[in-house]
């Protein structure tokens, strides 16, 4: 009876549990449900934020970066924007207005130009310019500038400086240099000075009257050379008229000599006659008075012995000079 009263009383414990269990379970049903009904609520309540937040990502990441683009002007430029609209029924072309050098937003479809506004210089060879004498000369010439209005300058195009100015430039620089003889070209710094002036006024000019958007500040002359051909000339004929000054002074000289040689004779032969000496007589007078300068520096000398011999004819015999 007593393990019957202890079964009984498990197996009602047992079906407690169960019940428990099965409420426990009913909750968590219910817990789950409220939160997905939460959720819901939640997303229908937001749910215009979400959809306004998925557009401004769109908006911002997918539809901008394909109309717009972001462009860069560097310091000291300035950007021209040539429009190139999408719609066909728009017009186009250069904007009236720069931009500032920074990050600017554009149409995806614009080109924009940066353009320099900074001190530039432009230079140009000159190779076969002909002075006032005839003599080719070589040297380079600088054009310093700075543009003025950009967008003009974009008008004008990627050539404006060979179609606008190149050859104005190079024509006046030839006609200056026209004037002045070589010499002045290479070593007079007043001569260049002058060309640079002329050459500036002129071109300015130029400049102002056909409207050009640039600022003209200097213009240089580097130094001036006589070509290469020249040079090689003026080496050859140096060589030449080295040659001939040497020969020139050695003729003299030998002329000299000579001269020399005859005012002697003929010194002598004027002493020979004064003196009533025939041509045999004066030849050894002569001897004697240069063995007599001998025999003095003999004097001088201890190594140095006089041998007398006796004339074995009507000639002079001169004494023998030894030396030890």
């Amino acid at each position: 009876m007593k393990d019957e009263e202890k079964y009984e009383q498990w197996y009602l414990n047992e079906l407690k549990i169960m019940k428990d269990e099965e409420k426990y379970e009913q909750w968590y049903l219910n817990e789950l449900k409220e939160k997905r009904s939460n959720k819901m609520n939640l997303f229908e309540g937001n749910k215009k934020y979400i959809i306004g937040g998925i557009i401004i990502f769109v908006i911002i990441f997918i539809i901008i970066p394909t109309i717009f683009k972001r462009v860069k002007i560097d310091p000291g430029c300035e950007g021209v924007i040539v429009s190139q609209p999408y719609i066909f029924t728009s017009t186009g072309g250069l904007k009236n207005y720069t931009l500032l050098p920074g990050s600017h937003w554009t149409w995806r479809s614009n080109e924009v130009y940066e353009v320099s506004t900074q001190p530039n210089q432009a230079k140009e060879p000159f190779t076969d310019i002909i002075s006032a004498d005839s003599i080719p000369v070589e040297f380079d010439g600088f054009f310093n500038y700075y543009i003025t209005e950009p967008i003009q300058r974009i008008k004008l195009g990627d050539n404006w400086y060979t179609s606008n100015i190149q050859q104005t430039f190079k024509t006046l620089v030839r006609d200056e240099c026209k004037k002045y003889k070589m010499t002045s070209l290479i070593s007079d710094r007043e001569t260049v000075v002058s060309i640079e002036k002329n050459v500036f006024d002129s071109l300015e000019k130029h400049i102002i009257t056909t409207k050009l958007p640039i600022k003209l500040t200097k213009i240089n002359i580097g130094k001036i050379n006589p070509t290469e051909a020249v040079m090689k000339e003026i080496a050859a004929t140096a060589v030449q008229q080295q040659r001939q000054r040497t020969q020139t002074e050695t003729k003299l000289a030998e002329d000299k000599r000579k001269a020399t040689e005859v005012s002697k004779a003929a010194a002598d032969n004027a002493y020979r006659e004064a003196m009533h000496l025939d041509p045999a007589q004066f030849i050894q007078l002569e001897a004697l008075r240069t063995f007599a300068e001998a025999a003095l520096d003999c004097a001088k000398s201890n190594s140095c012995m006089m041998v007398l011999t006796q004339p074995g004819s009507a000639n002079l015999t001169l004494p023998q000079i030894h030396h030890k």
